[in-house]
Parts: C-alpha cells; structure tokens; sequence
C-alpha cells in the first residue's frame, strides 16, 4: 500500500471528508419518501453542497490541476497547466440517493495528458458511502477495495453469471443472458466488475465521466474492456463491454 502516489492520498481524504455526511444525507432521506417534493430538494442540496467541498478541497491541494464535473460544457475549474484534470462525478446515481435506494457513489478519475496531446487514466477512485467501500487503483498497482487487493471473478461460463447493464433508449428490446442487474449508476457496477461480484458490465451510450475509473479499476484487476466489435475502445466509442474476460467472447456474440 506504500507505493501509491500522493495524488491517492489526497484523492482518499478528500472521500473521506465527505462520505460520513452523504451517509446521514441517505438516512435523512429515508425519512422523506412521503414527500417528492422535500426529498428532491434535500438530494439537490446534497449534490451542491459536494460539489462545492470537491472544489474547494482541490484547489488548495492541487491548485495546478483542472477540474471537470459530468454535466458540464466546460471546466469547472481551469488552471494554465492542462497536464491533469479531475474527472468528477459528485453523486453518481442520484436517482438511486433521492429514492433511498443504497447503491450510489463518489466517481473520481485523474487524467494526464502527456507532450503528445494523449490522455491516459492515472489514478481511479470509487466510493461507495452507505456499504463503506473505497474501490481504488493507479496505473501498474493493482486495484483495492479498502486495504483489500480485489481481482475479477474467475467463472468462465455463462452459467450462473451476473452482469450489470448501462441501457440505452435505442434499446429497449436487446436480448441478452439471464441474469441481468439495471442499477442506474455505471461506476459502482464496474467497480462491482473490477472485485468480482459482477462477471461483466455492458454499457450503452457511454459517457466518459461514468467509465474512466472503472476502466482503470477493471485492468489493475485483471479485466478485459472492449467495444461491441472486440476493439479497443476510443473516445468517439459509445457502445462498452468490460469483463472478467473469459466470457468476453460469448456475451460479444450475444450482443452482435
């Protein structure tokens, strides 16, 4: 655990500061499901408030590196030097936090553009507040739940599989194998992939801020990521299959 950066160790107290205070924001909405109207406001504040702590704890630790939340058509925060830039999504799965349902999380990613303009993911971390679950990698350590090293499930057959699914509208009458999970935040079920409790992740429609610490996790964890077509993936790429990687063929073969 002593080889990681201090990108990590900053990345890791910035999560701890605030996981403990979306913990109690899930309990107090649990109190609010007889009211649309208070829950969502309470889960709009939730989000805004933060937002805002992920600003202003970064700027103050890496004044240098940009900052770029999901939703956004430009960078929250823009420094001179466009090396690094955060990748974050405050509360992925907000519709699962304003309804009370515990499977949500914190989805950081930091990337690095090097001299020849080319992006790569550095460092990943999802947090998962309510189960307590800090899923973590950096390129070429592995990747860890807590202090757990975490690898993808061996099961190579599609027998008693489980997989997570990202849909898509354009979708709707896919057939695919049993036993598919729609949970409605793709961080967390490809950190589920990376650590085994998921065989494979499919997603339609990616957006980049939902799969760039998953797809870090998932290879630090022995995985295999591809598009529908068995290629790497690219940026103009929507379409994502991540796996264990001995059942990669089989579901490709379903999908197509």
């Amino acid at each position: 655990m002593s080889n990681f950066s201090s990108n990590m160790r900053i990345t890791k107290e910035l999560v701890s500061n605030l996981n403990q205070k979306l913990f109690h924001d899930f309990v107090e909405l649990e109190n609010l499901q007889s009211s649309h109207n208070a829950a969502m406001q309470f889960t709009n504040m939730a989000q805004a408030r933060t937002t805002e702590q992920i600003i202003d704890f970064l700027k103050k630790a890496r004044p240098n590196y940009n900052i770029s939340f999901k939703n956004e058509k430009q960078l929250t925060y823009k420094t001179t030097s466009p090396e690094h830039c955060w990748y974050i999504t405050p509360i992925s799965g907000l519709n699962n936090l304003l309804h009370a349902i515990p499977y949500f999380c914190i989805n950081i990613a930091l990337v690095k553009t090097n001299e020849k303009n080319e992006k790569e993911v550095v460092l990943s971390l999802i947090d998962n507040p309510i189960a307590k679950e800090t899923f973590f990698a950096e390129k070429g350590t592995g990747a860890f739940v807590n202090n757990k090293r975490i690898r993808v499930s061996s099961r190579n057959k599609n027998v008693n599989t489980l997989m997570a699914l990202t849909p898509s509208q354009k979708n709707k009458n896919i057939k695919l194998l049993k036993n598919i999970r729609v949970n409605n935040c793709t961080p967390l079920d490809l950190a589920y992939t990376a650590a085994g409790k998921y065989d494979a992740s499919i997603i339609f429609d990616n957006n980049d801020y939902d799969t760039l610490s998953g797809n870090l996790l998932i290879k630090e964890a022995g995985g295999c990521v591809t598009d529908f077509q068995n290629k790497r993936p690219s940026d103009k790429i929507k379409n994502l299959l991540f796996s264990n990687g001995l059942i990669h063929d089989s579901i490709l073969k379903d999908l197509n």
